[in-house]
């Protein structure tokens, strides 16, 4: 059993998230994450959400750790679907040091490619504290410019989750 942490962008109320792209992150989740694990999460409207009420329907125990601002939080989901809710009354940043110290294995979802995202960007920083604490599983980017992009040593689950051929050469 493995407590997992799972981090994503929020998208711009312009462009939220396709139903292909819920089903893809869904199929994802379901490839990795197995009945007795556990979710921690920080409560965030976009992958936070949509994991969190996946999940919860499973049956998961799942964990939501606040941070100091809501501001971007999913209260309506959090509160439905969390089997647990921690304030944390701190930033954002800090808030994701906790849960990958909390977590075994981190999932992350980034709508761009780093070099395309805010140099702020939570789900970018988090991917970063799991590869140097080696809990890094498998990364994702949802709208990739140039074609699929999946990083992390677990990489071929994610590619086998969505039917995709990727190959390393």
């Amino acid at each position: 059993m493995y407590t997992w942490v799972v981090t994503g962008s929020r998208p711009q109320v312009l462009a939220p998230y396709t139903e292909r792209e819920v089903h893809d992150i869904q199929a994802i989740l379901d490839a990795f994450i197995q009945p007795g694990d556990r979710l921690i999460q920080g409560g965030a409207r976009g992958v936070d959400a949509i994991t969190l009420e996946h999940l919860a329907k499973r049956g998961l125990h799942t964990i939501t750790l606040l941070p100091k601002s809501t501001q971007y939080t999913a209260l309506r989901s959090v509160t439905r679907y969390s089997s647990e809710i921690i304030e944390t009354n701190v930033g954002y940043w800090e808030r994701d040091d906790m849960e990958v110290e909390q977590g075994d294995k981190v999932l992350a979802f980034p709508i761009f490619e780093r070099k395309l995202s805010s140099k702020m960007s939570g789900t970018w920083h988090t991917w970063d504290i799991a590869v140097k604490a080696g809990k890094h599983s498998a990364l994702i980017v949802t709208r990739p410019k140039h074609g699929p992009v999946m990083i992390g040593p677990d990489w071929p689950t994610a590619s086998d989750a969505l039917g995709a051929q990727l190959k390393l050469f």
